[in-house]
């Protein structure tokens, strides 16, 4: 659904529906925050209601997994994408940075394709655009480090007791058992991110635009048919998550 979502967020210019972040600093270039992005926040809070009266607790640690943490993790995530369009294109290849239903997008004014729809794209802007896109996915690796360092801290070097399963007794326990049950879900949140962007071939997920240079790369697929794969691709995957979170829901799964 958020797939699908988003796709129509991008065609239907809903971006203007947006506000910026201080920054600027620390990315250099701007960064937009669309209303959107916090539907999944919305939505875990809600799921979470039913337990506010018994467990509290994880109420707290749902608002703040999936609204500062993610929104950090996010924004980490698309600073690897800013530092490496500038280290192969210029300082000035960037332009702006959106946070919507999927994370991050990062504007690039350098890495342009313009050849003829009918024929094959140049290796190098597509060798490029691979490198780019990676980047990304691959910060989670340190991020997901850091969040098991932290978890060991907190636990003494103690990792006996680490797990990605939530259990209301442990975070409702003490200060230490709501810390290391954030810690681990935090570490748990970036492996999903980055195998969710790097294995499903979803356009305009990371892993759609890898699919997508790899095979004007290597194939020497033209553009319009390269284009209208990923597209296909993009639907059928949209529409089996879809399908998939339906069924997942009323059975509980």
């Amino acid at each position: 659904f958020i797939i699908i979502f988003s796709d129509c967020v991008i065609s239907s210019g809903m971006f203007s529906t947006s506000f910026s972040l201080p920054c600027r600093n620390l990315l250099g270039v701007e960064v937009k925050v669309h209303v959107s992005f916090f539907i999944l926040l919305v939505f875990e809070f809600l799921l979470c209601l039913r337990f506010i009266h018994d467990y509290p607790l994880f109420s707290a640690l749902v608002i703040i997994l999936y609204g500062p943490i993610l929104l950090a993790t996010v924004l980490i995530h698309e600073w690897g994408h800013v530092y490496i369009s500038r280290r192969l294109l210029g300082e000035d290849a960037v332009t702006e940075v959106v946070l919507w239903p999927l994370g991050g997008y990062t504007y690039c004014d350098r890495i342009s394709i313009t050849e003829e729809l009918s024929e094959p794209a140049e290796g190098v802007q597509l060798t490029t655009d691979l490198k780019i896109a990676l980047v990304g996915p691959l910060m989670h690796v340190p991020m997901s480090l850091f969040w098991v360092g932290m978890y060991a801290a907190i636990n003494l070097g103690d990792m006996s007791e680490f797990t990605f399963r939530m259990y209301f007794t442990i975070i409702s326990r003490d200060l230490a058992g709501f810390l290391s049950t954030l810690f681990e879900q935090s570490c748990l949140m970036n492996i999903l991110l980055m195998w969710f962007n790097i294995f499903v071939p979803a356009y305009p997920l990371d892993g759609g635009r890898l699919v997508a240079s790899t095979i004007l790369l290597l194939a020497g697929v033209a553009l319009n048919k390269t284009a209208f794969l990923t597209c296909l691709v993009t639907l059928l995957i949209s529409l089996a998550l879809f399908a998939w979170s339906i069924a997942s829901f009323f059975d509980g799964v």
